[in-house]
């Protein structure tokens, strides 16, 4: 009798076999090549504005939110520097004219003195027309608030911010500025830059009516004005 793992090895031989003559037997089907689907592309991590590190003094709202949440830090950066007088931060993030402006307001000392006196800065808005990103930074201190823009450039590992001349807009509250233009700064007919456009700001008064009592120098109108007396004797009447 033949043995049972004999007969296991015999069977599986003949199923073989059979296999391979059924297959050669069967005409040839065309092979279908079945593409893999692509794997979507990464969707972009959800950020906000609370994950940005930031200088207690910067003013960074919602409505100033970029697109990019590396180019929202570097702005972050550039203004908490702004506001600390951290004159070397701020130098890292500053293109080659921004260095040379600096430098010069190092050297007269006007860098100390217009930022010793910071109490805010704010991100007024950030403009992404397509091309490089265009910042409008507003300043505040003890007087006023001031707008400046700078212009963004991506020098693909940082962010490099050049400045970019204004008419400079003032306000009374930093945030009225949110919405100020960014018109070039206007020059009269001897070369020297007009005064910066106020933005909501009541007209002033003029002095005549801010200090009471001060009048200016006129005439009177319908009078005038009296002439000095004669000097000398007073001429005797005839008898």
């Amino acid at each position: 009798m033949m043995n049972r793992n004999a007969l296991h090895i015999a069977l599986i031989a003949a199923l073989t076999v059979s296999a391979t003559l059924a297959s050669g037997c069967k005409k040839k089907e065309p092979e279908v090549t079945i593409t893999a689907p692509r794997p979507s592309a990464p969707a972009a991590p959800r950020w906000s504005l609370s994950d940005i590190d930031m200088d207690a003094r910067v003013q960074f709202p919602d409505r100033s939110k970029p697109t990019s949440q590396d180019l929202a830090q570097a702005v972050a950066d550039f203004a908490s520097a702004l506001v600390q007088g951290d004159d070397d931060a701020f130098e890292e993030l500053l293109s080659p004219d921004g260095q040379v402006v600096l430098d010069a307001l190092r050297e007269s000392g006007a860098w100390e003195t217009s930022t010793a006196g910071l109490r805010a800065v704010r991100i007024c808005r950030i403009d992404e027309p397509g091309g490089a990103p265009v910042l409008a930074l507003g300043i505040e201190d003890n007087t006023n608030a001031t707008l400046l823009a700078w212009n963004i450039e991506n020098a693909g590992e940082a962010y490099m911010f050049s400045p970019m001349p204004i008419a400079a807009p003032t306000a009374d509250r930093i945030a009225m500025l949110d919405d100020a233009p960014l018109d070039p700064p206007s020059f009269s007919s001897g070369g020297a830059i007009e005064a910066p456009v106020v933005v909501n700001r009541p007209p002033e008064e003029d002095d005549d009516k801010k200090k009471p009592g001060r009048r200016q120098n006129r005439p009177r109108r319908g009078r005038a004005p009296s002439s000095p007396a004669p000097s000398g004797p007073t001429p005797e009447a005839p008898r």
